[in-house]
């Protein structure tokens, strides 16, 4: 179990202060800086209640990556909960939806976007988890838009999958190159990461599309 139910019986209020304060720990820093002593030093709390709470490190970051992800979905669920037309418009689709989470709620996005860049190893496991949710999405999506003649055929799902997720992984370090931005800067003053005008977001988010549609081989 991820919490304890001694911190699930909590007040939501007093369970959304644990869990805004330890996104800002973790979003700050990297998994092993982040210092429990801060965290609970914000919330207010007795060491020892903490641990009644959760019972370890990773427990809580497991917890909070998970708010994270599920405030996530909520929010850019549109195009996983509609039916798929065009694969590529719904990568456009989700990649605005993305910087429309970043602006909103710049602290889990932050967070989100960490995750993926963690070498801890304790951390390791809920990033193998996380990728292999992420990429069963892609290659079920994948597998319909084949079965439609809408995507190659001839392609292994696992590489088509595994491409994407990089290419989108990496987009946020891309954006930062392209329109001098500093990520960490704007993770430490509580700002959305890549803070973009919609036409920029979707001038991006169509490059990004028609990079996976067309390649770049010379038509």
């Amino acid at each position: 179990m991820i919490a304890l139910s001694t911190f699930t019986n909590l007040p939501p209020d007093r369970q959304q202060a644990v869990v805004m304060a330890s996104a800002e720990e973790f979003a700050l820093k990297d998994y092993e800086s982040a210092s429990l002593s801060e965290i609970i030093k914000r919330i207010g709390i007795a060491k020892g209640s903490f641990y009644r709470y959760f019972d370890s490190k990773l427990s809580l970051y497991r917890y909070v990556l998970n708010y994270a992800l599920q405030l996530r979905l909520q929010e850019e669920g549109k195009v996983l909960k509609t039916p798929i037309e065009d694969f590529f418009e719904a990568l456009v689709q989700n990649f605005q939806e993305k910087l429309a989470f970043d602006l909103k709620y710049p602290l889990f996005s932050a967070l989100s976007y960490k995750v993926l860049q963690e070498q801890h190893e304790e951390v390791r496991p809920t990033q193998q988890e996380l990728k292999r949710q992420i990429f069963e999405v892609l290659k079920g999506m994948l597998k319909e838009q084949q079965q439609r003649g809408l995507v190659r055929k001839d392609l292994d799902l696992d590489l088509m999958a595994h491409s994407i997720f990089q290419l989108q992984a990496g987009m946020y370090d891309y954006l930062a190159d392209r329109f001098q931005i500093d990520i960490r800067a704007n993770i430490r003053a509580h700002k959305p990461i890549v803070a973009l005008t919609g036409e920029e977001v979707l001038s991006v988010a169509q490059e990004m599309a028609s990079l996976l549609k067309s390649g770049i081989a010379a038509q």
